[in-house]
C-alpha cells in the first residue's frame, strides 16, 4: 500500500504539472502568437506609414513634372506662334528671288536675241514627204545654200559694199559637213 499510495499522489502529481506546463506552454505560445500579430500590425501601419509618405512625394513630384512640361509647352506654343510669320517671309524670300531672277533672265533673253527672228511670218505646210512643217512666208528671207551645199533659210543682214565683193564666211559655212545632216 505504500508503494501504490505512494505513486497515486505523485502520478497525479504529474498529470497536474503536465497540465500546468501544457496550460503554460499554451499561454506562452498565445503571448507569442498576441506578441507577432502586435509585431506584424506595427510593422504594417510602419509600411503604410511609410508608403503614403512616398506616394505624396512621388504625386508631389509628377504634379511638379506636369507643371513644368505643361509651362514648357505653352513657352514653346508661344515661340513657334511668334516665330511663323517670320518662317514665312524666310519662305517667300526665295520664291520671289526665284521670280525675279527667271523674270530678269526672260528680259536678257527678249534683249539678245536678235529683233529679226521677231517680225517672222511663218505658216504650217504639208510637204511631200506627207509630214507638217514651219515655213517662213516673210519676203525679205530665201533659201541661201551653204559652202557645204546645204540649204538654209536666210536674210541680208548688211548691204553688199562695192568695195569688197567678196561675201562674208560665217563659222557655219566654214565648218565641214557632218554625213548624219540633212
Amino acid at each position: 500500500m505504500n508503494d501504490s499510495d505512494s505513486r497515486a499522489p505523485s502520478s497525479t502529481r504529474l498529470t497536474d504539472l503536465k497540465e500546468i506546463l501544457q496550460q503554460k506552454e499554451a499561454e506562452r505560445e498565445a503571448q507569442a502568437q498576441a506578441t507577432v500579430n502586435q509585431a506584424f500590425r506595427s510593422f504594417e501601419t510602419n509600411l503604410s506609414g511609410s508608403l503614403s509618405a512616398v506616394e505624396s512625394t512621388l504625386r508631389a513630384g509628377i504634379a511638379g513634372l506636369e507643371s513644368a512640361l505643361r509651362s514648357q509647352q505653352e513657352a514653346l506654343q508661344r515661340q513657334v506662334l511668334s516665330g511663323t510669320p517670320r518662317l514665312l517671309w524666310f519662305l517667300r524670300v526665295p520664291l520671289l528671288a526665284t521670280m525675279l531672277l527667271c523674270l530678269a533672265l526672260i528680259g536678257v533673253t527678249l534683249l539678245w536675241m536678235p529683233r529679226e527672228l521677231w517680225n517672222i511670218r511663218t505658216s504650217d505646210a504639208r510637204m511631200m514627204d506627207g509630214r507638217t512643217y514651219l515655213v517662213i512666208e516673210d519676203p525679205q528671207w530665201t533659201t541661201c545654200r551653204m559652202a557645204d551645199g546645204r540649204e538654209r533659210p536666210c536674210k541680208t543682214v548688211e548691204p553688199l559694199a562695192a568695195t569688197n565683193p567678196a561675201p562674208k564666211t560665217t563659222p557655219a559655212a566654214k565648218r565641214k559637213p557632218r554625213p548624219s545632216e540633212d
